[in-house]
């Protein structure tokens, strides 16, 4: 009866079965990707300083209203909220949006306001390292018709990030006093009421980034017992058509995918698990 030579043989085709199950199974560390998605963040803008005196101001008389999730700050700008979107720390671009929204109207007569504006959640747009663009939706009376008109997706300034570039720390990303210039989209959007190139007031955003789940580590392992499930059988006395007890663990449940044409019961696509054997085999 051959014993203990059995228990040798059997630990060291384990070693062979687990040294192939990692090339199968395993899975080397994956580094983590860098964060993109936003998962809440702020843009603080004014539109334009003087735009607001005007509006209330002793000519027009009119008035500003915020609606949620926008707030007015103190110092008369307008902070939109919720922000989402993505980020590239890699390219140094991001384009985020904003939800929000902020109405001026002035100059009723009686009846109605001749002067109406309303924009609403605006996007900014990061191109490059000092390229960048805000868009927003805005809905605006002509002052030749008297007529509301909508402007979806107008791109309504052009951004200069040279002097205060996109930074990325952590988990946010951020850009602060962002200079913004009225384009030649915004002019009407803004009833033609400035000319492009005109200056807008200075943009300030910042958002979080969620980091991807990492991708998970395998390393998987095997160990065999006596039929005791307890006693390794390297220090078993085994012999042959004994019970045997095999563990394994830290092998991908997704992998070792059944190629094409794989035969029944397992179909093509399907993870077909891991296998483990030991024994003598003719060659």
């Amino acid at each position: 009866m051959r014993t203990t030579s059995f228990g040798r043989t059997v630990a060291t085709l384990l070693a062979a079965v687990l040294g192939a199950g990692a090339l199968i199974a395993g899975a080397a560390p994956v580094a983590l990707a860098e964060p993109t998605e936003t998962t809440g963040g702020t843009l603080d803008w004014g539109v334009k300083a003087s735009f607001r005196t005007y509006i209330t101001g002793p000519i027009a008389h009119g008035s500003i209203e915020v609606r949620d999730p926008a707030v007015r700050n103190t110092d008369g700008t307008f902070r939109f909220a919720d922000a989402t979107g993505t980020a590239d720390p890699d390219a140094g671009t991001a384009e985020l949006a904003f939800a929000g929204e902020v109405s001026f109207a002035g100059h009723d007569m009686g009846a109605g306001p001749l002067l109406e504006l309303t924009l609403t959640d605006p996007r900014v747009t990061v191109t490059s390292a000092t390229e960048g663009a805000l868009t927003a939706d805005v809905v605006s009376k002509s002052l030749d018709s008297g007529e509301l008109v909508t402007y979806d997706d107008v791109e309504l300034a052009d951004l200069d990030l040279t002097d205060h570039p996109l930074r990325f720390d952590g988990d946010t990303v951020s850009a602060t006093g962002v200079p913004a210039t009225l384009t030649e989209a915004g002019v009407p959007a803004f009833a033609n009421f400035y000319a492009a190139g005109t200056a807008l007031d200075p943009l300030t955003f910042t958002a979080t980034l969620e980091a991807e789940e990492p991708e998970p580590v395998w390393e998987p392992s095997i160990e065999v017992f006596a039929a005791d499930g307890v006693t390794p059988v390297g220090e078993a006395e085994l012999a042959y058509g004994d019970t045997v007890v095999v563990r394994g663990s830290g092998f991908d449940p997704a992998g070792n995918v059944a190629p094409e044409g794989n035969r029944p019961p397992i179909p093509a696509g399907v993870p077909a698990g891991a296998y483990v054997v030991f024994g003598s085999f003719a060659e």
